[in-house]
């Protein structure tokens, strides 16, 4: 639409992987819905995960993949990724430090 000026419906949107998800009717409860959800993460992963992101978005793909790797593996260790781990297997919430 930027470019183009030409507009497109949310299922286009959709098809071509411009979003990840549509919301159908309550778009407020879905937001809400969704940032519960994203609270409920360690916010250590979740930062980590974010300046992963941002990192390897000028990588090559050889590059961002192997960076990725890196990154996960160096999140497996952290405490709360432990934590996260254990809570599944006991199933039982996790308790975020």
């Amino acid at each position: 639409m930027l470019l183009t000026g030409e507009r497109f419906t949310a299922q286009h949107a959709y098809e071509c992987g411009l979003v990840s998800h549509i919301a159908k009717g309550d778009l407020d409860g879905f937001t809400a819905k969704l940032a519960a959800d994203i609270a409920k993460a360690a916010s250590s992963t979740l930062i980590l995960g974010k300046r992963g992101y941002y990192q390897q978005k000028e990588m090559t793909i050889e590059d961002a993949y192997e960076f990725a790797g890196r990154v996960m593996a160096g999140n497996f260790v952290m405490e709360d990724s432990q934590e996260g781990v254990c809570a599944f297997l006991e199933k039982r919430d996790p308790q975020w430090k």
